[in-house]
């Protein structure tokens, strides 16, 4: 559900959404409503602040930051009941936009300079959510559901995921697909795709100051997008899991 929509809060509740969401792309970029290939994604950073200082305080600060960066209309930010701080969400961008316009590593030097934690916290997750319109439907969801599922192992070692409370493996095979079974619908899953925001949500990946990490986290989910469109379910069928064939 949508609330709070008008608040003037720092911190927003948890179920807040922009009225109105802002794409950012690069000129050349195609414009949403044509886009075949150009792919939106929002992220969700989760931070803690420190234990002797008020989180509230603590994204005052952030945002002024963002102001002087002039991306104070680029970032907002959420509670969160798991976290003792507050998520940082994006609106949505494209990966160029994100590589071009956005000062990643001043940005979390700067949050890592003022006592937040994520990766360090053990709790924290990053969260990138990837445009429905983008993919082909619910033939596309059920695909990243196969590749999640078959590539979980080597997935989660890159996400540096240690408890996988909220970024469990789903059990997704190829005859589910077959017999037109669409999984689970429970949300804490490395892979998402029962979001109420239009969007796919890849929830695997743990919480990352180290701006190289968190920049190979958004390529990641890039490239797993693209690749999507273009694997077919038939290779799906030929590559899966040691469980399924034995």
């Amino acid at each position: 559900r949508r609330c709070d929509e008008k608040s003037n809060r720092i911190i927003h509740e948890y179920c807040f959404q922009p009225i109105r969401y802002k794409f950012n792309k690069l000129p050349y970029e195609k414009d949403r409503p044509k886009k075949q290939n150009t792919l939106f994604m929002g992220i969700e950073l989760e931070v803690e602040t420190p234990k002797n200082m008020d989180r509230t305080a603590s994204a005052k600060k952030f945002a002024e930051f963002l102001k002087e960066k002039k991306l104070d209309k680029t970032f907002y930010f959420k509670e969160d009941a798991s976290i003792n701080g507050f998520e940082i969400v994006s609106h949505p961008m494209t990966l160029k936009y994100a590589h071009k316009n956005i000062q990643w590593k001043e940005m979390l030097t700067f949050l890592s300079k003022s006592g937040c934690l994520s990766y360090k916290a053990g709790n924290c997750g990053l969260h990138v959510h990837l445009d429905r319109n983008f993919f082909k439907g619910q033939q596309d969801a059920m695909k990243m559901k196969l590749f999640f599922n078959y590539c979980y192992p080597w997935i989660r070692k890159f996400s540096l995921r240690t408890d996988t409370q909220f970024c469990k493996r789903e059990n997704y095979q190829f005859y589910h697909y077959t017999s037109n079974q669409e999984g689970s619908s429970t949300k804490y899953l490395a892979l998402n795709c029962s979001t109420n925001k239009g969007t796919y949500e890849i929830r695997i990946f743990r919480g990352n100051l180290n701006p190289r990490r968190f920049i190979a986290y958004l390529q990641f989910s890039d490239a797993v997008a693209y690749f999507i469109k273009e694997y077919s379910f038939m290779n799906f069928r030929h590559r899966g899991s040691g469980e399924e064939r034995r």
